[in-house]
């Protein structure tokens, strides 16, 4: 009894954590088993919006129906968004909705968050997979404004995204800083081809996190890193 406890209490944390993060949304959160109506129709039943009704999303290549009780049936196409190779994946709680190329070694992989205020799936930004350099990076730069899935809504972003989640390549080993200042350099560094996002920026220094074994987060000067 005592394990089943701890483990449905250590559930709820890691949960918890998880759902701040879109990447471990992807990566960490089960997905759901859709329903082969033929060899390229998927459906997917679920409870969404949580009203205790099930609702349903069924993919047929780029074509995308949704229906959801209280809301309005959305039928629309992705072309823009996929193509033979592409994949589709969805998760109940918290519910989003990803589409893109899975099995490839670079592809895009767009991400739709259902918004229940606004009773639809909203684009929330894209998953970028590259060969070379082996990583993963959520990226929100480029869509400043959240249109959704049937392009019908907008939602204008609550704070300047602008700067957040650039991936950029360091061009020569850079020791780390903690603050913006050449005063604050500490022992620890990072090498050329290193993959980083800048988060912030002050003057001449970007404020950056590097994924590692553990995620390390510091200043570095502009000029350490490449020109986009």
């Amino acid at each position: 009894m005592k394990i089943l406890y701890y483990y449905i209490i250590l559930s709820f944390i890691t949960t918890t954590l998880f759902a701040k993060d879109i990447r471990n949304i992807f990566f960490h959160t089960p997905y759901l088993n859709g329903v082969d109506k033929n060899d390229e129709t998927i459906k997917y039943n679920a409870d969404f919006n949580r009203d205790g009704i099930l609702d349903s999303i069924t993919v047929d290549g780029c074509n995308v129906s949704i229906k959801m009780s209280g809301s309005k049936s959305i039928t629309t196409s992705l072309e823009d968004q996929c193509g033979e190779c592409t994949e589709v994946k969805v998760t109940q709680e918290p519910a989003y909705f990803f589409i893109g190329f899975f099995g490839t070694d670079n592809g895009d992989i767009y991400a739709y968050r259902y918004d229940k205020e606004q009773k639809n799936w909203f684009l929330e930004g894209m998953i970028s997979k590259s060969k070379e350099n082996k990583r993963i990076v959520f990226d929100k730069t480029l869509f400043p404004k959240q249109w959704s899935i049937d392009k019908s809504a907008v939602i204008e972003p609550k704070e300047d995204i602008s700067h957040m989640s650039v991936s950029r390549s360091i061009v020569k080993k850079q020791h780390l800083y903690k603050a913006p200042n050449k005063n604050s350099k500490t022992k620890m560094y990072l090498l050329e081809g290193d993959k980083v996002e800048v988060l912030e920026e002050k003057d001449d220094w970007f404020y950056i996190v590097y994924h590692g074994k553990k995620d390390i987060k510091a200043w570095i000067p502009k000029t350490a890193v490449d020109e986009q």
